[in-house]
């Protein structure tokens, strides 16, 4: 190889030097392939994938890439992107092909949390209610900081009732006299579709200063669990009432053509996985 060849190789390099790995164009040497090396310059670069499977992706990606099985062109290699509630550039694709987005999930089954109650409460104060419907359990941590001596305090949850539009006591979840913290978990047959916390001072008098945490655990996919993790895509104005989403523990694959951007837009800040196949 004469010096020419080199610098030209070289000027090719500084073209990808500052893209992230998945969107390197994969390389030939005489004897095979591997991924970029700037210490390798005798190698060149080709396009990413043969006409053939260019084409075919294109046309039927669900061709090469069905279930579980996926089309790979190189060894695997991903990033992780912060998206949050301004719009953020997943993939500007400088040729075409195949990506998944994953949306991982946090845990074993769908799960958010939820500030039930944060505040100075009296008595028959009731909380803000919040949905359930999408769950099967809701785990509950009370911390008490102050409550007046000799005093007690019966805190319920209450259910909503769809028809009438009254509220109904489910239980109680927490009996308290002192300050400190108290744990309770409510099964599938206390969560109802929307749930809200109801103050009752049983003895002496004053005011109840405290928070409920609350953790919704085994929610249900496709449902309303999985909307408060999910992610948006789409064009460079995107926004959570206009994209795609994808929800937690959910992953979508997608042939990109070259040049087309892909946008992505969350209510809170989500880490996501991007991978070339």
């Amino acid at each position: 190889m004469n010096k020419k060849d080199e610098e030209t190789i070289y000027r090719e390099f500084l073209k990808y030097r500052d893209l992230p790995p998945d969107l390197w164009p994969r390389i030939a040497e005489d004897k095979g392939s591997s991924v970029l090396k700037p210490s390798l310059p005798e190698r060149r670069f080709v396009r990413s994938l043969p006409t053939t499977v260019n084409k075919a992706n294109r046309e039927s990606p669900s061709r090469l890439n069905t279930g579980n099985s996926m089309y790979l062109t190189r060894n695997l290699v991903g990033r992780v992107v912060s998206v949050g509630t301004d719009p953020v550039l997943l993939i500007d694709s400088p040729y075409t092909h195949p990506y998944m987005i994953l949306n991982p999930s946090t845990s074993v089954g769908l799960t958010t949390t939820v500030t039930g109650y944060s505040g100075i409460a009296s008595n028959n104060d009731v909380s803000s209610s919040f949905g359930v419907s999408g769950f099967r359990s809701v785990h509950l941590t009370l911390d008490v900081t102050s409550i007046d001596a000799a005093t007690t305090w019966d805190i319920y949850a209450q259910s909503y009732d769809s028809i009438s539009g009254k509220w109904a006591d489910t239980q109680i979840v927490f009996s308290i006299s002192s300050t400190g913290t108290s744990y309770a978990f409510i099964d599938s047959l206390g969560v109802g579709t929307d749930i809200r916390f109801k103050f009752v001072r049983t003895a002496g008098t004053g005011t109840l200063t405290n928070s409920i945490g609350c953790i919704l655990k085994n929610g249900i996919g496709g449902s309303s669990a999985g909307l408060a993790q999910s992610v948006y895509i789409g064009g460079p104005g995107i926004s959570t009432s206009s994209g795609y989403p994808i929800l937690e523990g959910q992953e979508k694959i997608f042939t990109i053509e070259e040049s087309v951007q892909l946008w992505a837009v969350a209510n809170v800040t989500i880490n996501i996985h991007i991978f070339q196949l």
